[in-house]
Formats: C-alpha cells, structure tokens, sequence
C-alpha cells in the first residue's frame, strides 16, 4: 500500500527557501501553506532557480507552476 501526501513539510519548505536566499540576492521564496511560491522581477533568476532547486536531490517531487 502506498500513501501520498499532498504539499510539502515545513521542515523542507525551509530548506528549499534557504538554498534560494543563500544562492540568489533577486530571489524570494515564501512559504503559503503547503507550498513555496518563489518571486523575483527577472524571468532569468526564476529559470535559474529552477534549474538549481531541479539539480538538487529532494525528498519530495518538485512541481513548477507559472501563474503569468
């Protein structure tokens, strides 16, 4: 039997936030509920946050949603 579970700990929200302040200064990332929504003015810092939070092994699946 498999169990899913919908969003992400906070414990790994806060981890994937910190990567973001330590790695990008045009960055942000927040924490809204069971999600980290990630903001900056430039489509090029989110790309490369992206491809950085992609490289990196999590214990959980990444989902990448754009609200544009």
């Amino acid at each position: 039997m498999v169990t899913l579970k919908k969003g992400i700990d906070k414990e790994i929200a806060k981890q994937i936030t910190k990567q973001l302040r330590d790695q990008f200064k045009k960055v942000q990332g927040s924490i809204q509920g069971d999600a980290v929504r990630v903001t900056a003015k430039s489509k090029d810092d989110l790309q490369a946050a992206i491809a950085l939070l992609k490289a990196e092994e999590w214990p959980v699946a990444l989902q990448f949603t754009n609200y544009r």
